[in-house]
């Protein structure tokens, strides 16, 4: 069982994988996710519980962001030389408050 080094820890193995709709032969899309955010989370969740394995700590990452999943927004950049995509930051706007407001609120 690998276990993570929080001092040598790295966001390059966090990767964002999809495919597109309509691209039924594609084997799809593999995104590395820089986002500091992502990072910072990660960080935390090893420091809460040194024995984590790589895919608890994935998992964990995963299950906080279906939280924001309606309203988050992927933030792409490319690298210069290789034309490569990358996920340079996570946007995830404040939910609404979708209850009836009072009148005396407006």
């Amino acid at each position: 069982m690998p276990e993570l080094d929080l001092k040598r820890f790295s966001g390059d193995d966090f990767r964002y994988l999809f495919t597109c709709h309509g691209e039924e032969n594609s084997k799809g899309h593999k995104l590395i996710v820089l986002d500091w955010e992502i990072n910072e989370l990660a960080r935390n969740i090893i420091k809460a519980k040194e024995d984590i394995t790589p895919e608890e700590l994935k998992e964990k990452i995963r299950l906080k962001l279906i939280e924001f999943i309606r309203d988050l927004y992927l933030v792409l950049g490319t690298h210069f030389r290789y034309a490569t995509w990358m996920i340079i930051g996570l946007l995830y706007p404040p939910k609404q408050d979708t209850k009836q407001k009072k009148i005396l609120d407006f």
